[in-house]
Protein backbone atom coordinates (compact mmCIF):
# COMPACT_ATOMS: atom_id res chain seq x y z
CA UNK A 1 0.00 0.00 0.00
CA UNK A 2 2.97 2.43 0.97
CA UNK A 3 4.22 1.79 -2.39
CA UNK A 4 1.14 2.23 -4.28
CA UNK A 5 1.10 5.62 -2.84
CA UNK A 6 4.65 6.56 -3.47
CA UNK A 7 4.22 5.90 -7.02
CA UNK A 8 1.02 7.68 -7.45
CA UNK A 9 2.53 10.50 -6.09
CA UNK A 10 5.97 10.47 -8.01
CA UNK A 11 4.27 10.54 -11.04
CA UNK A 12 1.51 12.78 -10.11
CA UNK A 13 4.39 15.10 -9.19
CA UNK A 14 5.98 14.55 -12.62
CA UNK A 15 2.46 15.27 -14.47
CA UNK A 16 2.29 18.38 -12.17
CA UNK A 17 5.67 19.81 -13.21
CA UNK A 18 5.70 18.62 -17.22
CA UNK A 19 4.72 22.05 -18.49
CA UNK A 20 6.04 25.58 -17.16
CA UNK A 21 2.98 27.50 -16.46
CA UNK A 22 3.25 31.26 -16.68
CA UNK A 23 1.62 34.23 -14.24
CA UNK A 24 0.18 35.44 -17.07
CA UNK A 25 -1.49 31.93 -18.23
CA UNK A 26 -2.81 31.40 -14.75
CA UNK A 27 -4.65 35.03 -14.83
CA UNK A 28 -5.82 34.07 -18.40
CA UNK A 29 -7.71 30.52 -17.33
CA UNK A 30 -9.11 32.44 -14.59
CA UNK A 31 -10.66 35.11 -15.92
CA UNK A 32 -13.14 33.21 -17.82
CA UNK A 33 -14.66 31.47 -14.68
CA UNK A 34 -14.75 34.87 -13.22
CA UNK A 35 -16.72 36.28 -16.56
CA UNK A 36 -19.36 33.73 -15.77
CA UNK A 37 -19.95 34.84 -12.56
CA UNK A 38 -20.24 37.85 -12.92
CA UNK A 39 -22.49 37.41 -15.67
CA UNK A 40 -24.74 35.31 -12.79
CA UNK A 41 -24.46 37.85 -10.58
CA UNK A 42 -25.92 40.68 -13.27
CA UNK A 43 -28.46 38.50 -13.84
CA UNK A 44 -29.48 37.87 -10.57
CA UNK A 45 -29.35 41.63 -9.96
CA UNK A 46 -31.47 42.30 -12.32
CA UNK A 47 -34.04 39.72 -11.24
CA UNK A 48 -34.10 41.05 -7.50
CA UNK A 49 -34.38 44.72 -8.38
CA UNK A 50 -37.18 43.91 -10.66
CA UNK A 51 -38.87 41.99 -7.49
CA UNK A 52 -38.38 44.68 -4.79
CA UNK A 53 -39.81 47.18 -7.57
CA UNK A 54 -42.76 44.90 -7.94
CA UNK A 55 -42.77 44.44 -4.21
CA UNK A 56 -42.50 48.33 -3.48
CA UNK A 57 -45.69 48.56 -5.65
CA UNK A 58 -47.66 46.32 -4.14
CA UNK A 59 -46.69 47.91 -0.75
CA UNK A 60 -47.43 51.03 -1.64
CA UNK A 61 -51.05 49.63 -3.21
CA UNK A 62 -51.42 48.43 0.55
CA UNK A 63 -49.96 51.08 1.70
CA UNK A 64 -52.83 53.61 0.23
CA UNK A 65 -55.36 51.03 1.52
CA UNK A 66 -54.21 50.98 5.44
CA UNK A 67 -51.54 53.55 6.13
CA UNK A 68 -50.81 51.85 9.82
CA UNK A 69 -50.31 48.15 8.66
CA UNK A 70 -47.56 49.32 5.94
CA UNK A 71 -45.28 52.10 6.78
CA UNK A 72 -44.16 54.17 3.96
CA UNK A 73 -41.13 53.73 4.57
CA UNK A 74 -41.14 50.11 3.87
CA UNK A 75 -42.39 51.36 -0.20
CA UNK A 76 -39.62 53.98 0.10
CA UNK A 77 -36.64 51.11 0.62
CA UNK A 78 -37.88 48.83 -1.29
CA UNK A 79 -37.80 51.43 -4.51
CA UNK A 80 -34.17 52.17 -3.09
CA UNK A 81 -33.03 48.93 -2.99
CA UNK A 82 -35.06 47.85 -6.45
CA UNK A 83 -32.98 50.91 -7.91
CA UNK A 84 -30.01 50.59 -6.92
CA UNK A 85 -29.88 47.02 -7.82
CA UNK A 86 -30.88 47.29 -11.04
CA UNK A 87 -28.16 50.11 -11.71
CA UNK A 88 -25.46 47.84 -10.75
CA UNK A 89 -24.95 45.79 -13.68
CA UNK A 90 -25.17 48.91 -15.84
CA UNK A 91 -22.39 50.67 -13.53
CA UNK A 92 -20.75 47.29 -13.84
CA UNK A 93 -20.64 47.26 -18.02
CA UNK A 94 -20.18 51.51 -18.02
CA UNK A 95 -16.59 50.60 -16.06
CA UNK A 96 -15.64 47.58 -17.64
CA UNK A 97 -15.40 49.52 -21.02
CA UNK A 98 -12.77 51.45 -20.09
CA UNK A 99 -14.16 54.68 -19.41
CA UNK A 100 -11.91 56.62 -17.34
CA UNK A 101 -12.63 58.56 -14.65
CA UNK A 102 -12.04 62.26 -15.41
CA UNK A 103 -14.37 61.86 -18.23
CA UNK A 104 -17.37 60.73 -16.21
CA UNK A 105 -16.52 63.86 -13.42
CA UNK A 106 -15.08 65.84 -15.48
CA UNK A 107 -11.51 65.77 -13.78
CA UNK A 108 -10.69 66.03 -10.32
CA UNK A 109 -8.37 69.41 -10.23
Amino acid sequence: MRKLFGMMGFFISQAAFADSISIGQVAQNITEPIEIVSGFVSVGCLIVGMSCLFAALVKYFEHRRSPLAVPISTVIWLLIIGLLLLVLPFAYMITESGIPFSVLWGGVK
